[in-house]
């Protein structure tokens, strides 16, 4: 059903799929003006960042052990990327908004929400319809050119369709490797290890080094003592 792509979707459907970063459907269809779920949301973002779908853990009484998306909706869970609906459901079958999906995929990439200028949803005439918990990522991703309006709106609560998505994942992909993200960016927060505790091991000088977190990256080069110590492993 190539020939459905709309013109301004199809270089982003080529994208998205040549990329692995979203698949068509089990009968060789993109179907592209179809509707896109939160489980194929989930799917997307696994796809995108590589996760490990792996030994997961259920985290939702709704998503089956059967189901294909279990491993999917789990381990975005487990990256604290995505949350239910609330009562331990994720909804999975659950059709995505157009803000729903802005939302998503900006926490995604890890927009800090408060970098985000709203005035550029003047744009949009029912810019007030836009839910609060997303409205600052709409924000930032139409600064950044990933989604535009539809019309003279925004559409928030429109559901997204396949061909809309293909065209927001590839764009965000690509913005991100143009570093357009960096200055949206959250800050990870680097936490000081400090030594806690020095225990003598046996008669032979040997002592164990306890640290109140990873000491990512220490060689044994990096450690100064004295009265003849050596550090011989980290």
């Amino acid at each position: 059903d190539a020939s459905k792509i709309s013109t301004w979707a199809t270089e982003h459907v080529n994208y998205a799929t040549s990329n692995g970063l979203l698949k068509g459907n089990a009968d060789g269809t993109f179907d592209p003006q179809g509707s896109f779920t939160r489980a194929q949301a989930a799917q997307v973002m696994v796809n995108v960042l590589g996760l490990d779908t792996t030994n997961v853990t259920s985290q939702f009484s709704d998503v089956s052990k059967d189901a294909w998306y279990y491993e999917e909706v789990n381990a975005v869970k487990a990256a604290g990327l995505v949350d239910g609906v609330g009562e331990g459901k994720f909804n999975p079958e659950g059709e995505l908004s157009r803000q729903d999906a802005t939302k998503l995929f900006g926490a995604l990439f890890k927009l800090d929400t408060a970098k985000a200028d709203k005035k550029v949803l003047d744009q949009f005439n029912d810019k007030a319809k836009i839910a609060d918990y997303a409205d600052e990522y709409v924000a930032i991703l139409v600064a950044t050119g990933v989604i535009n309006g539809k019309g003279e709106g925004f559409d928030p609560s429109g559901l997204i369709t396949r061909e809309e998505l293909a065209k927001i994942i590839s764009l965000a992909v690509q913005a991100d490797k143009a570093g357009k993200f960096e200055d949206y960016k959250l800050v990870e927060e680097v936490k000081e290890v400090a030594i806690t505790s020095v225990t003598a091991i046996n008669s032979s000088k040997e002592i164990e080094v306890t640290f109140n977190g990873d000491p990512k990256d220490l060689t044994a080069t990096d450690f100064e003592v004295s009265d003849g110590l050596f550090v011989v492993s980290v």
